[in-house]
């Protein structure tokens, strides 16, 4: 029988930012945006076709790629879904004037980053 002094009644929690992965710590990016032409290969592709760039960066990132051809504002969700998964510092606001910006470089730094953590 079991002994009602060692009876748990409530979960353990964490402590600080740990129990919260809303208040996880974050990272800059580790490619600057405009270091686009540090990897020819990849900034040629995009800029030659962005398409076919977005739907290899979307197979990295386990998205439906297709939609990159298809909606101008796949690059910032795209680049949304990396930074909170990577939590790399930035808002969503940044993120879509990234994008509407210089959206082949911020596509480039994307798939730059992912490269460097091993992820494409």
């Amino acid at each position: 029988m079991a002994d009602p002094k060692n009876v748990h009644t409530n979960q353990p929690m964490g402590h600080g930012n740990a129990s919260n992965p809303f208040l996880a710590p974050t990272v800059q990016w580790s490619v600057g945006l405009f270091d686009c032409c540090d990897n020819m290969g990849d900034c040629c592709c995009a800029w030659i076709c962005l398409c076919c760039f977005m739907h290899s960066l979307g197979k990295s990132i386990n998205e439906d790629s297709i939609l990159g051809c298809c909606i101008t504002s796949q690059i910032a969700v795209y680049r949304m879904k990396i930074r909170s998964v990577l939590h790399i510092e930035g808002s969503a606001l940044n993120d879509c004037m990234t994008a509407s910006c210089c959206g082949v470089c911020t596509a480039v730094q994307m798939k730059s980053e992912l490269k460097n953590r091993g992820l494409a």
